[in-house]
């Protein structure tokens, strides 16, 4: 689901700070996963874990049918990223066409974006000018390191966890007046 802390606030009768603190306890607790909004304006994402969903999920195409899914699901992966400004130019829609093509799934497509962006955080935590990801080929190493790799689906969740918390790290320190 979509919402913003103001509208979860305003519906439960608790502050933002509140809803702040329980969201990231029931995160921590591994009952929902969520996926901050790039602003204070804007709309985060809380998807309740599976151990915890009492009803069917809708089946989702594990693998994008077409060209234009395909890439439609890279955008919106990008796009969840705040050190990512990708305007996806023709260069960016000729590499995942060559992705398509060789059949990356797109899980692959994800967890390599997951390393490149948790490195980028870490760079940027401790290099602050040295920049957002403005292209899909930033990527290319890192999703072709995760198509090799052999770890497990719990390492994958521990590294979406903690691009979160780094992300969030990051956000605050751009923010306070001493980044400035």
């Amino acid at each position: 689901m979509q919402a913003d802390h103001a509208d979860l606030a305003k519906a439960l009768g608790k502050s933002r700070r509140s809803v702040v603190a329980y969201l990231e306890d029931l995160r921590r607790q591994g009952v929902c996963k969520t996926q901050p909004a790039r602003n204070q304006h804007g709309q985060g994402q809380i998807e309740i874990c599976d151990a915890f969903w009492p009803y069917e999920r809708p089946l989702v195409p594990a693998k994008p049918q077409s060209l234009a899914d395909y890439t439609a699901h890279i955008r919106r992966l990008l796009a969840g990223r705040a050190c990512v400004k990708v305007s996806f130019s023709p260069a960016d829609e000729k590499l995942a066409a060559a992705f398509f093509e060789r059949q990356v799934p797109i899980e692959t497509i994800e967890h390599g974006i997951l390393m490149a962006c948790t490195r980028k955080y870490m760079t940027l935590l401790t290099t602050p000018n040295s920049g957002l990801i403005v292209s899909l080929s930033y990527f290319k190493d890192a999703i072709e390191e995760a198509a090799a790799s052999k770890v497990s689906n719990d390492y994958w969740r521990y590294l979406r966890q903690s691009i979160d918390g780094l992300e969030k790290e990051w956000l605050q320190k751009v923010r306070s007046p001493r980044a400035q």
